[in-house]
């Protein structure tokens, strides 16, 4: 080797050495970032080299519905899973089954639809046929869309999860994992229980259709969204008023948009779909929108079904149970009325998304713009997790406001950003949205504060 090719050598080595340790400070970064002060969530024995680990099981291929049975034109697709997965299907956190525990002399919790646990093939996939059985195939994709959004916070977090009632669990001891029932029975509703340590899904026929609810990619995650929660801000579970209340409302609501957000071929769609005018994006900014078209189509039945026949599909407006679109403020929503208490919150959030996407969107010299929004909705995202773990145990949402304000700063290591454009964006929505006075009965903005 000669001087010339041997010093470009020693270099490269140097260049890789450097690039080594700049990753691994990154990860660091992250992970001290996001960590409880009292390592709640963290296990105390974790290792730098556990933290860092890349190891990636086989996993699994799953089909899921990427938002609802309505949304044709976005259908099923097929999606990967790096978890060990078996039979049901459940892994570590995460157990679809087919009847909750009783307590002595009480009535079983069953699904009344599924006959049979989903089993995976020679190949360890669970691409089961829609057709063939509609009701294994939404055991699948209801298990699908909770491990999704459970993956993409722990991501964040870089944590070894543990729900809510394991937060006390001993190092070594084994985990209890959130069970999952998606044919629970016949109403309108889908919930997440503590004491039982489950999602429930439930579904319902209008007219000649029957709407299943945990075939909604949202709604299964915004259901997620709640056990999420639930581990990061207990005392919130128990909070069923006031600003309080509504956050849990309004986190769940955020996870089912940051779920679709970060799924790259989502975001393509939703660019192609509005040419980058995420207030456009119906089924993004639309929580429930299938649920929310079956109800309504009811009310069309029994109120006025020729006005209802002279609507088509195509140009029907469908608003969601609830919209992250909207215009609610602190000062023109009802004090006592949660969901629009949460609308406040949800929509504050995603006016920071937009105008965030807006500033940074540069498709022609930088990014795709698909690519810009994932990795925006990921710095907003984890804006709003940092905020969540330095607030208190019931946040205000002025609060948590300010808390995203100045955590924009610690995100800025990680994702590259305008800290300082994020931070004026922060506080001109909250301000807008009156997030101070949300819920209170005296409406009085407070002072402007932007010391960070």
């Amino acid at each position: 080797m000669g001087a010339a090719a041997s010093s470009d050598f020693h270099r490269h080595q140097h260049l890789m050495s450097d690039l080594d340790r700049l990753v691994t400070r990154q990860h660091q970064l992250i992970h001290s970032a996001f960590k409880l002060s009292d390592g709640a969530l963290v296990h105390e024995n974790t290792t730098e080299a556990e933290v860092l680990s890349r190891s990636i099981p086989p996993g699994s291929r799953c089909y899921v519905w990427k938002q609802d049975p309505t949304v044709a034109r976005i259908g099923i697709r097929k999606v990967f899973l790096p978890h060990a997965i078996y039979p049901g299907p459940k892994d570590a956190d995460i157990e679809v089954v087919l009847a909750l525990p009783a307590a002595a002399g009480a009535v079983p919790e069953k699904d009344v639809k599924a006959t049979a646990i989903a089993n995976p093939d020679d190949d360890h996939d669970f691409l089961c046929d829609i057709k063939g059985d509609p009701f294994c195939f939404d055991l699948v994709h209801t298990f699908t869309v909770a491990r999704m959004t459970l993956d993409m916070y722990v991501r964040d977090l870089k944590i070894d999860w543990k729900w809510n009632w394991d937060l006390n669990l001993a190092a070594g001891q084994k985990k209890t994992p959130l069970k999952i029932i998606c044919h629970a029975g016949e109403k309108p509703n889908a919930v997440y229980h503590r004491g039982k340590k489950a999602l429930k899904f439930y579904y319902f026929t209008e007219g000649a259709s029957t709407t299943y609810l945990c075939r909604s990619f949202d709604i299964v995650a915004h259901e997620t969204g709640h056990a999420i929660l639930d581990a990061l801000k207990p005392r919130l579970y128990s909070c069923h008023d006031g600003q309080a209340g509504a956050l849990h409302e309004a986190f769940a609501d955020l996870t089912a948009i940051f779920a679709i957000l970060d799924q790259l071929d989502m975001c393509e769609d939703i660019i192609a779909e509005t040419k980058g005018d995420l207030r456009q994006a119906k089924y993004l900014t639309a929580i429930g929108e299938q649920f929310a078209t079956a109800m309504k189509a009811n009310e069309k039945d029994a109120y006025s079904r020729s006005e209802a026949e002279t609507e088509t599909q195509e140009h029907a407006e469908v608003m969601g149970m609830r919209n992250a679109n909207n215009t609610v403020t602190g000062k023109t929503c009802p004090p006592n009325d949660i969901y629009q208490l949460c609308n406040v919150f949800t929509g504050f959030v995603f006016d920071c998304l937009v105008d965030i996407f807006l500033w940074e969107r540069n498709p022609k010299y930088e990014t795709s713009d698909a690519v810009t929004l994932n990795r925006v909705a990921r710095s907003v995202r984890r804006m709003l997790l940092l905020a969540l773990f330095e607030s208190s145990d019931v946040p205000s949402y002025l609060e948590l406001a300010k808390g995203m304000a100045s955590a924009a700063k610690v995100i800025a290591r990680n994702d590259p950003g305008d800290v300082v454009k994020y931070q004026k964006i922060i506080d001109e929505h909250r301000h807008k949205r009156c997030l101070a006075v949300a819920g209170l009965p005296d409406k009085v903005e407070e002072e402007v504060d932007l010391n960070y």
